[in-house]
């Protein structure tokens, strides 16, 4: 992966012990009865294995509820929640709220 010419072009970026390569993918589907359904889901790039054991999926909308500006309000929160694990806390919600702690 370190040859990839992706990599190469943003090692500078790279910290290895605070980057998980992640592979994203996003599809719609047609379901019976219901209204059509997109889906997002990721997958660690160093993982091995079927894609149904190494794929999670992160949300499912109805395409109907996909507005201007949906997908991006999606990318900001799991941007938040990434960042959030690494750190081990928040201090701020993922809309940079701070949050109120109970005593």
């Amino acid at each position: 992966m370190k040859g990839h010419v992706v990599y190469k072009r943003i090692a500078h970026l790279i910290a290895p012990t605070k980057h998980v390569p992640l592979g994203f993918h996003g599809d719609g589907a047609p379901t019976s009865k219901t209204k059509n359904l997109f889906t997002i889901s990721f997958n660690s790039l160093t993982g091995q294995g079927c894609t149904r054991k190494t794929r999670l999926i992160y949300t499912v909308m109805q395409k109907e509820n996909q507005c201007e500006g949906a997908l991006n309000t999606l990318w900001l929160y799991f941007v938040w929640a990434m960042n959030t694990l690494l750190l081990g806390y928040a201090d701020k919600d993922w809309k940079g709220q701070p949050i109120k702690r109970r005593v």
